[in-house]
């Protein structure tokens, strides 16, 4: 691998990284925006609002809405 080729993959790796912590933060502050998002869309179809505040503790809990949002690009991609 040349310097350029390695120039270009740091950076790629610091925009990874930079855009990961974006996510999780916007997801961190937005979890109410969520939680009425789901629970509108939910109740459409007779779901209580307590229902629909468990699924969003559950696709926030352990970073599953940031692993949903934001994919890890392949190690060995070209």
């Amino acid at each position: 691998m040349g310097m350029g080729a390695y120039l270009a993959a740091l950076t790629d790796r610091q925009r990874y990284l930079s855009q990961e912590e974006s996510v999780r933060a916007n997801i961190a502050c937005g979890q109410r925006s969520h939680l009425s998002d789901i629970t509108e869309l939910f109740g459409e179809y007779g779901v209580s609002d307590e229902v629909s505040e468990c699924v969003v503790d559950c696709l926030t809990a352990e970073d599953n809405l940031a692993k949903y949002n934001f994919k890890k690009p392949k190690r060995r991609r070209a």
